[in-house]
């Protein structure tokens, strides 16, 4: 927890940080920063009592004058504020002026980069997390302009830190500030590097040009990272690493550990120095890797994941709870917006009227204007009470907006159906609810089956049909793809896991000392944490 901003410090004065659309925004504490831009904890602050927790995104006040920063701060506004999918961290409002800013959603979780495989996070968990942020990343790569057009968005950072999990099992990709789209007026200049090299694809080093297979390639780094355990580029300085990069020579993670060859052929699949070697998209990069996990019986359901995460995180989850609710508690300290949008100057008029002589006071006045203003109040006091009646008379009149049904049906029939992170059973399922204009998750899931994910708003009545893709599974496929102990222990040989598992996520396994444990089956994973550059 920072301290709140002092007066005259980057964050300004004692003032309201006012959005366009009438919100304020409170600071609450410094999340992080980067070179661009400055992430805070705040709470919106509306009429009628509202409030709300969010994410502000400034823009760093000594880059404000730059015209190149700006535009691309710019850029990342216009691009994120047309993302609007489940696994895509969501923006409600782009805010411009001195100082312009993004309001995004607050997520309460980890970044990938600091969740690790061992207790209660397994590696098959890591991998579901990452096929999650696919679907987001593919929604991204096909979202068309309002013409039409495809944007051919390029991410061109992604990295565990960019993937989000939420302790109730959501997955955000998060950070377009780089991103590349074809209707984008910036440009990288020429040995300008973006991105985090150790998850950049050969072409992107190069300055080439990018499409979505650059992002295939960064999730694939992560991928062999989740599988192997350890950093793909382990031990190498900034310019060896760029030097295998350029010359295609990608390890191979059997190279480093023991791995089921099926999942290491989807890892050099995406991995693959060569961007027509790759897999195309998103979408087939996610299908294969959600029907290796079924086949190897590995697949975990989203709500698992997020339980696991906030068991592993209790402690400091806690202490972050009890943190946030003390600077809540702590009198408002206000961001300041140095020429906040739409707001209106105050001028003291009184300084520039010109001198007026009035004539002196006639004795009757003493009593006659008293008397005015106390009859003009009486009027007034009338009005307001005769307005207030109709109000009333009006709200008590005015009928209940009428529920609206929502019926969500699924194929195949086991399919479970998640509204918002909760499950509301089997399909079909009925609601009756009050109409509303906001956004909720609609995921439905079934064993053997591809999950979906989409946005419904309860706006309208409406008949949702989804029908569930089958993985294709070969019983021999199967029984041949049994997970396998990944790495050796750093004690002994590696050893197959022993007996059967009672939960998918959570599989037994022998240990380097013989004795039986739970835990990660064939994903034993004790190295530190990855994520950033390799140094």
């Amino acid at each position: 927890m920072t301290s709140p901003p002092a007066p005259g410090s980057e964050e300004g004065s004692l003032t309201s940080l006012m959005g366009s659309s009438g919100m304020s925004y409170r600071y609450v504490q410094e999340l992080g920063q980067g070179g661009m831009a400055r992430i805070f904890l705040a709470y919106a602050v509306g009429s009628s009592g509202f409030t709300k927790l969010v994410v502000l995104k400034m823009l760093r006040k000594q880059l404000a004058g730059d015209a190149a920063v700006r535009q691309m701060f710019q850029a990342e506004a216009r691009l994120t504020a047309r993302l609007n999918h489940p696994n895509l961290v969501q923006v409600y409002e782009v805010v411009e002026g001195d100082l312009p800013f993004l309001v995004m959603e607050y997520l309460e979780g980890k970044s990938l980069s600091a969740v690790r495989a061992g207790g209660p996070i397994t590696a098959p968990m890591l991998l579901t997390i990452i096929s999650e942020a696919l679907i987001g990343l593919h929604h991204a790569h096909e979202l068309c302009d309002f013409d039409g057009s495809p944007l051919n968005i390029v991410h061109r950072d992604v990295s565990p830190h960019n993937i989000f999990v939420t302790y109730d099992g959501a997955v955000k990709v998060l950070d377009f500030g780089i991103a590349k789209m074809a209707t984008s007026d910036t440009h990288t200049d020429v040995g300008e590097i973006k991105g985090k090299i150790a998850y950049m694809a050969p072409e992107q080093l190069l300055g080439q040009d990018l499409d979505r297979r650059a992002d295939i390639f960064s999730v694939g780094c992560i991928l062999w990272e989740a599988a192997v355990g350890r950093r793909m580029w382990e031990n190498l300085s900034e310019a060896r690493l760029m030097h295998h990069l350029l010359t295609g020579n990608i390890p191979r993670p059997s190279e480093r550990a023991l791995i089921d060859s099926e999942l290491e052929t989807i890892i050099r699949k995406a991995t693959a120095a060569v961007p027509d070697q790759r897999y195309a998209t998103a979408l087939e990069l996610h299908r294969d890797l959600v029907a290796y996990l079924a086949r190897a019986h590995a697949f975990c359901s989203m709500r698992d994941v997020g339980a696991a995460l906030a068991e592993a995180f209790a402690d400091e989850r806690d202490k972050q709870k009890r943190a946030l609710s003390s600077a809540l508690r702590a009198p408002p300290t206000l961001l300041e917006s140095p020429t906040p949008p739409h707001s209106t100057q105050v001028v003291q008029t009184a300084s520039l009227a010109p001198a007026i002589s009035l004539p002196p006071r006639k004795p009757w006045m003493t009593f006659a204007v008293p008397a005015a203003v106390i009859a003009l109040a009486a009027v007034v006091l009338l009005q307001r009470s005769c307005a207030t009646e109709r109000t009333v008379a009006n709200a008590v009149t005015r009928p209940e907006p009428a529920p609206v049904s929502i019926i969500v049906r699924a194929t195949p029939p086991e399919t479970t159906i998640e509204i918002d992170g909760e499950n509301r059973g089997h399909p079909p399922l009925a609601l009756r609810v009050p109409p509303e204009a906001r956004d909720h998750t609609l995921r439905v899931s079934a064993p053997g089956y591809l999950p979906q994910a989409r946005m419904l708003k309860f706006d309208r009545s409406q008949d949702v049909e989804i029908f569930l893709e089958k993985i294709a599974t070969d019983p021999a496929a199967a029984a041949a793809s049994t997970p396998r102990k990944v790495r050796a222990p750093r004690n002994g040989p590696a050893t197959a896991p022993k007996g059967t598992a009672d939960d998918a996520c959570n599989p037994g396994y022998t240990s380097s000392t013989g004795s039986r444990r739970t835990g990660p089956s064939a994903f034993d994973f004790h190295d530190p944490a990855w994520g950033g550059n390799a140094t």
